[in-house]
C-alpha cells in the first residue's frame, strides 16, 4: 500500500516536471509542443531508441501519460478506513 503510493506520487512530480519543461520550453520558442515518451526517453538515454513495437504508445505526451498513472496509483493504493468488528463499540 505505501510502495504503491510512493510510486503514484512520483509519478505525479514526474508529470509536473514534465509539465514545467513543456512550459519553459513554450516560452522560450513560442511554440506549443508537448514532450513525448519517445523524446523522453531519447533525452534520457540517447544510445538506446525505443523499440518499434513500444512507438504507439511512446508516442503520447509524457505529462498524460504520468499523470494518469500517477493518478491511478494514488487512488488504487489510497488508506482505507479500518472497519470495526461486529458487536465491538
Amino acid at each position: 500500500m505505501i510502495v504503491g503510493r510512493f510510486i503514484g506520487r512520483l509519478l505525479l512530480i514526474a508529470a509536473a516536471i514534465v509539465l514545467l519543461r513543456d512550459l519553459f520550453a513554450w516560452y522560450d520558442s513560442g511554440i506549443v509542443a508537448p514532450l513525448s515518451l519517445a523524446e523522453l526517453a531519447v533525452d534520457l538515454d540517447p544510445a538506446r531508441y525505443p523499440a518499434p513495437v513500444a512507438t504507439g504508445v511512446m508516442a503520447f505526451p509524457a505529462i498524460v501519460v504520468f499523470l494518469v498513472l500517477g493518478l491511478v496509483f494514488v487512488f488504487a493504493f489510497r488508506a482505507r478506513p479500518r472497519r470495526r468488528a461486529a458487536g465491538l463499540r
